[in-house]
């Protein structure tokens, strides 16, 4: 196989899988060059279905006809702090105080991000100050500066935890796991985008395994 690769990549997925398909994608396919866009899952689709993405890795799936989806990968949100806030991390907060501090999470135009708007709405007695970043490296950043309460992905924060750097904090409430996936036009017929697909799904398949083994 030799041509172009116009592949679409969420944010989350540049910080995870996505060094692991492009090293495999070479070793696997040396004559095939990758065009990468990073942006936001709405946008993704609609590049998608407009045909100017070849493949993308996005939080779906994709509900069009001519839209073909592979299951990727599934990443916890978790709630993270700075050590600096001061936070009692040996119990569960409550919402209302968790809203005591500003809410760093994905850009508006996200399912996660509205997913916790609605839900700090509806719950919390307290308004809420939520900062929308459309960059989850800035987000965690200014989570590891101590702005305020982060709402990030367990993989990306493992690290900065590790470290010390960064706290998980338990609440009473928790936002839905990230579910992605690899999803690509199917008409006309690319045998490119099928199989970087399939690579990704054999990527997805052995994460899954060590994911299962570390968490019998």
């Amino acid at each position: 196989l030799s041509g172009v690769l116009r592949l679409g990549v969420s944010e989350t997925i540049v910080h995870t899988l996505l060094s692991t398909f492009l090293s495999e994608l070479h070793e696997r396919h040396p004559n095939i060059d990758v065009e990468i866009t990073v942006d936001a899952t709405i946008n993704l689709r609609n590049e998608l279905v407009s045909r100017n993405l070849d493949l993308a890795f996005l939080m779906g799936p994709v509900s069009e006809y001519r839209i073909g989806n592979i299951d990727l990968a599934s990443f916890p949100l978790v709630w993270a702090a700075s050590p600096r806030l001061g936070i009692d991390i040996e119990r569960p907060l409550k919402i209302d105080e968790l809203v005591k501090y500003p809410i760093l999470t994905y850009a508006r135009i996200t399912r996660p991000h509205a997913e916790i708007e609605n839900h700090l709405r509806a719950h919390c007695e307290l308004p809420a100050r939520i900062f929308p970043s459309s960059s989850l490296a800035a987000c965690l950043q200014m989570t590891c500066d101590g702005i305020g309460i982060g709402t990030l992905p367990r993989v990306v924060v493992e690290d900065r935890v590790a470290d010390g750097s960064l706290v998980t904090v338990s609440c009473e409430w928790q936002p839905s796991d990230l579910d992605f996936t690899a999803s690509f036009p199917t008409v006309p017929k690319n045998p490119i985008s099928d199989a970087a697909a399939e690579l990704a799904r054999e990527i997805s398949m052995r994460r899954k395994r060590l994911v299962k083994q570390a968490n019998p």
